[in-house]
């Protein structure tokens, strides 16, 4: 009888577990669905992508340095740039 007890536990803490992420996703979608209808914002991708050599040019060893050490954008963050190179090299 033990076993069937522990069984019994365990499907209602899966169901519990189950709940709880749909009340969590339904509770997110009903948060930002107004956001679907927001245009988008173009604050600094001049800045960031479309006017910024380094990382139109994908990555380079020179561009990887630059990442590591630009102030670019008023910003320190490589991971950001490396990401950014990252994209434009692959697509």
């Amino acid at each position: 009888m033990p076993v069937a007890g522990k069984a019994g536990l365990r499907m209602n803490s899966n169901l519990r577990a189950i709940l709880l992420s749909m009340a969590l996703f339904a509770s997110t979608v009903v948060l930002f669905w107004r956001t679907c209808s927001h245009g988008f914002l173009n604050w600094d991708d001049p800045q960031y992508v479309q006017m910024n050599r380094e990382v139109l040019t994908g990555v380079t060893r020179a561009n990887a340095a630059w990442a590591f050490t630009t102030f670019n954008a008023a910003n320190w963050h490589p991971l950001t740039w490396l990401s950014l190179q990252l994209d434009t090299q692959f697509f």
